[in-house]
């Protein structure tokens, strides 16, 4: 059991879900220190003189609790500064979401964390499984100086009896209005996806065979930093049992980003990153 902690430490101290389960697939997919030790933090507020943070990218989905489904996290400094690298939690509307994190036994409770690590340096943490709900989200990373420090995700699934289920959620560092998530339907097989969108817009989801052709197509209408996750043949029925692509695109100028997750039946996850779109792809049927 983690110990509780104050907010500071240094050292190694420190959907639905991505929908509901409905077979084994479902439950799978659907979630979605060396040198001088880094200094943790969990900030409750902005310093008043606070430093201009960049963004260094957005993990679109955190699943975690309930139980089941936990989050790895590993924040590296990958150059040659002393970096702060930063993430903060939110829910899937956008509101900012207090994720417990573990790291060196002790445990911190916040929506905010901070972590300043010297050159060349990792620090990891987790989220706990034994949280009575399940929480969905996303999380934003930022680091100063810019582009200093990244944070690798693995999204992680206990099920009693079997190994466990495991898939790398990337850090997105390209917000976009147009882009492809790779879905594979067939076999067993089920995909599913996560969307977050940094402003007011319509984003559509539209469906292709591997001919390039629309099948059928799913419009959400996303209010400023809104997430959603979700089983793509539930969303996009003319995918259920087929393999193709899902061409995603939101208003021109804004910004969106995105993960998708590909499940066997009783078998290892498979992370689908997004593949950028040209400005006007070149689409069969529409």
């Amino acid at each position: 059991m983690a110990q509780q902690k104050s907010a500071t430490m240094t050292g190694t101290e420190m959907l639905r879900t991505m929908s509901s389960h409905y077979t084994l697939v479902a439950a799978t997919v659907l979630l979605f220190v060396l040198g001088l030790a880094p200094h943790w933090t969990a900030q409750a507020a902005e310093p008043a003189q606070k430093k201009v943070r960049t963004v260094v990218g957005i993990i679109p989905q955190i699943a975690t609790g309930g139980g089941s489904f936990f989050m790895d996290f590993q924040f590296v400094n990958n150059s040659e500064k002393f970096s702060s690298v930063h993430i903060e939690f939110f829910d899937s509307s956008g509101v900012q979401m207090t994720v417990p994190l573990t790291s060196g036994g002790f445990l911190y409770t916040n929506s905010k964390y901070m972590v300043d690590i010297s050159p060349q340096n990792t620090l990891f943490v987790s989220t706990q499984r034994d949280a009575p709900e399940v929480q969905i989200g996303y999380a934003v990373v930022t680091s100063d100086p810019p582009n200093a420090g990244v944070v690798h995700a693995t999204f992680n699934q206990v099920i009693p009896g079997r190994p466990l289920f495991q898939a790398f959620i990337p850090l997105d560092d390209g917000s976009r209005s147009l882009f492809y998530l790779p879905s594979v339907n067939s076999n067993g097989r089920t995909s599913s996806m996560a969307v977050m969108s940094v402003t007011n817009q319509g984003v559509r989801y539209l469906a292709l065979d591997q001919g390039g052709n629309v099948l059928c197509d799913s419009l959400t209408v996303f209010n400023q930093g809104q997430h959603e996750a979700f089983i793509v043949p539930e969303r996009l029925p003319c995918l259920a049992g087929i393999d193709g692509m899902v061409l995603v695109a939101g208003d021109p100028e804004s910004g969106i980003f995105g993960v998708g997750i590909t499940a066997q039946d009783g078998g290892a996850l498979v992370t689908q990153p997004v593949i950028p779109a040209a400005p006007t792809p070149v689409v069969s049927g529409s």
